[in-house]
């Protein structure tokens, strides 16, 4: 049985991050724009993880007291089993984090 855990997105996601992202959205992020947010300090990425496989994402970025959540996805074929919530939980922790008083879908 497998166990899905959260942790901090960083670049070695990347990689099995931008597949999920091209099969998600038709309007794909590129490598580039990834780098450049997890980079930034007013943004909180996290990944989902079944060991070392990268099942979702999701980030959110300050602006001010509001939370923009500027992405947020679950590979194919392993959806429909909270990790999206799950995904979305942690980012509204980073929000209360950060003191955001409101969050809005980018």
């Amino acid at each position: 049985m497998s166990t899905v855990s959260l942790d901090t997105m960083d670049f070695s996601h990347l990689e099995q991050v931008l597949p999920i992202e091209q099969e998600t959205f038709p309007s794909a992020w590129s490598l580039g724009l990834f780098v450049t947010e997890v980079a930034n300090p007013l943004a909180d990425w996290f990944v989902a993880l079944d060991g070392d496989e990268v099942l979702g994402y999701a980030g959110i970025q300050q602006v001010a007291d509001v939370g923009h959540v500027l992405n947020i996805a679950v590979r194919d074929g392993s959806r429909d089993r909270g990790t999206g919530s799950m995904l979305m939980r942690k980012l509204l922790d980073a929000a209360r984090v950060r003191r955001i008083l409101s969050v809005t879908l980018e």
